[in-house]
């Protein structure tokens, strides 16, 4: 699927939904300062291949979201914010979420 851009107030998120439309869903949360590539297609197709409608984003300041260096500074509150707008799934469907470490 293509690349797709949603806005938190004037922050651009781009983010990608993947597998069938009524398919599980899944949105996949990398660390701080991680691409969306992070999770990768083959990882990602094994899991839509399970029934699986899956959402991957780049956070702030990576990819093609936008560059926040210049701005205040933001919270985990804010990126929170950020990966609930890069998708809403159907009415009634429960989300899952999965994500990597934010430290090493």
């Amino acid at each position: 699927m293509t690349v797709q851009v949603t806005h938190s107030g004037e922050i651009e998120i781009a983010y990608e939904t993947l597998g069938p439309d009524g398919g599980a869903p899944l949105m996949l949360i990398c660390g701080n300062d991680t691409q969306m590539i992070h999770w990768r297609d083959p990882f990602c197709a094994g899991l839509t291949q399970r029934g699986f409608q899956v959402v991957r984003f780049d956070n702030r300041d990576t990819g093609r979201s936008s560059n926040c260096r210049e701005r205040p500074a933001y919270t985990l509150g804010d990126m929170a914010d950020d990966a609930s707008r890069s998708w809403t799934p159907s009415a009634g469907l429960r989300r899952t979420w999965s994500a990597s470490p934010w430290a090493g």
